[in-house]
């Protein structure tokens, strides 16, 4: 892709109230099933959060399928390819953590099953930066807030990110909310001023992402874009990540003392495990204003 275009669409649910379906309509069932059909070649279930959390559904699309849709073969044999292709198609370790951290802080346990609306998330604004499969995004889209989906690659969008939130989101019970959500294509370097331009610069309550801060070349331009994008002063930015990445040089420490030689935001990190079997620390870094 072209680091200087974007690529964007919308969704709209229709009323989840029950009641007949017109002649030639689909239900968000029927269009779930295909939207799964058309991109994802299996699907399967995640469990996120403790023993008796929230089973979410996932496609996933097989490494042969993934070089066929982005027209490259190096992808059968690589996870990413740096200003190709950033690794959306495959489902982080930071995202499950970063689903289970939200699972605790906004009390979704019965998201799938609560006739009630969630009020702290209803009607807010939420943007998931790289967001592959979308797990942690479709978590506060089916608690009731407007969720905008950016990844890199509008294939991972069409393919992958939209059929995982219709899949979901149509497991809802009758009478629950259907938020809107908008899905944006494109680098970090340009979708910040791009969202800018159509009216949303700091209109997010909440910014996601998941193992984006890899590459050190990489956390100026996702921090610019938080920058631009998180409102001011009340918003608050989740940054699920390894303490280090081998052989590429980023992670949370260098991006922690980016932030703080930035002087925007006051980083904290606020969940952390032990990988006992990569031999690294896995962080969900928390950003406010100062």
């Amino acid at each position: 892709m072209d680091e200087n275009k974007t690529f964007s669409f919308n969704f709209s649910f229709a009323s989840n109230t029950g009641g007949d379906t017109p002649a030639g309509d689909k239900t968000d069932s029927q269009k779930s099933d295909d939207a799964h059909a058309k991109g994802c070649s299996t699907a399967a279930a995640l469990k996120v959060g403790s023993s008796d959390g929230i089973t979410l559904n996932k496609g996933r699309v097989e490494t042969d399928t993934a070089a066929t849709i982005l027209e490259d073969v190096r992808l059968k044999s690589h996870d990413l390819i740096p200003r190709v292709y950033e690794g959306g198609f495959k489902l982080w370790e930071g995202a499950i953590d970063l689903c289970s951290y939200l699972v605790q802080t906004y009390k979704l346990a019965k998201v799938m099953t609560s006739k009630q609306d969630f009020p702290e998330l209803k009607g807010k604004q939420v943007l998931e930066l790289g967001c592959g499969h979308a797990l942690p995004g479709i978590l506060l889209l089916l608690a009731g807030a407007d969720v905008h989906f950016q990844d890199y690659n509008k294939e991972v969008l069409t393919k992958l990110s939209l059929p995982n939130a219709l899949s979901n989101m149509q497991r809802l019970p009758k009478g629950r909310a259907h938020p809107s959500m908008r899905f944006f294509a494109g680098c970090w370097s340009t979708i910040g001023g791009f969202l800018s331009s159509k009216g949303l610069g700091r209109q997010y309550d909440v910014v996601l992402t998941s193992e984006s801060i890899y590459d050190l070349t990489s956390q100026p331009k996702l921090l610019a874009c938080i920058k631009q994008t998180l409102c001011h002063p009340m918003g608050v930015a989740y940054i699920a990540s390894k303490s280090y990445y081998f052989g590429v040089g980023g992670g949370t420490n260098t991006f922690c003392q980016l932030v703080k030689e930035d002087g925007v935001f006051q980083a904290s990190s606020v969940f952390k495990v032990e990988d006992t079997i990569g031999g690294n620390v896995r962080e969900i870094i928390k950003l406010t204003y100062l």
